[in-house]
């Protein structure tokens, strides 16, 4: 199984989406099903309900694989919190099945720590819905050569007793500096990056049975067919290319490629 998921971030209102899904839904007839790559859709929260309706719409034959996910949210079930979106509130939809934690703009935008991070990841294995834990380091980082001390740090922290053994676990490698920026990591240096998280998983001995690593860093229909070469990826993480259909699903079609028909 691999994995395409959209991170709409900040973007889109319902008559967007709708004619999101029209197109997609265009697409989607046009071509074979292929259940081997898992499509999630993570809007904002004001689109959970509409996109679930979206996913009725495009599943309305019973033969396309799509899941749906939250950028984010707040551990706790309920308090004085002005603003946030509880664990409860993200369990009250029960089409939710995802959920993105960690990303490096929550991170550095609203100082996510580790330890907050690792509440999130742990709120959302005990109820039932998946993390997409992400972990990646800065320009200066890499640069300076902490990239493994960097990814140790975040997983070490975020994954504090976490146990998850009965399903799929994904880590998205994100560098930061390769964010929103149009620059891309290349291929060596994702497949090391990939290979240092899952060496790092083994030494921590978490109990994570089937760790899946996926890369998000301004990723697009241009760049998907190279980085999918990748022998240990699992799939993207998509920002900016995701908002469009087009795009989502050239991606999602380059990796079906990855597997065969």
């Amino acid at each position: 199984m691999k994995y395409c998921i959209a991170n709409w971030k900040m973007n889109m209102l319902k008559a967007d989406a709708h004619s999101y899904f029209t197109k997609l839904k265009c697409l989607i007839n046009k071509d074979k099903q292929f259940n081997e790559i898992k499509m999630i859709i993570c809007p904002p929260y004001t689109l959970v309900d509409f996109i679930y309706g979206g996913f009725e719409y495009l599943l309305d034959e019973g033969t396309f694989y799509a899941q749906l996910g939250v950028q984010d949210f707040n551990p706790n079930k309920d308090g004085a919190y002005t603003g946030e979106i509880s664990i409860n509130m993200i369990l009250d939809s029960s089409s939710i099945e995802w959920a993105i934690i960690g990303h490096s703009e929550r991170r550095s935008l609203f100082k996510e720590s580790n330890e907050f991070i690792n509440l999130k990841v742990r709120a959302a294995l005990d109820n039932g819905i998946r993390p997409i834990l992400c972990v990646g380091e800065t320009l200066k980082e890499r640069e300076t050569d902490k990239t493994e001390e960097v990814l140790y740090y975040q997983l070490k922290h975020s994954l504090l007793d976490v146990s998850c053994t009965d399903k799929d676990f994904l880590i998205a490698y994100e560098p930061i500096w390769a964010i929103g920026t149009g620059r891309n990591a290349d291929n060596d240096t994702i497949e090391s990056a990939n290979s240092m998280i899952k060496s790092i998983l083994k030494n921590l001995k978490y109990k994570i049975e089937k760790p899946k690593i996926i890369y998000g860093g301004s990723v697009n229909n241009n760049n998907a067919k190279n980085l999918s070469k990748i022998c240990n990826l699992d799939g993207f993480l998509i920002g900016g290319a995701s908002l469009d259909a087009d795009q989502f699903y050239a991606i999602y079609n380059t990796l079906k490629l990855t597997i065969g028909d």
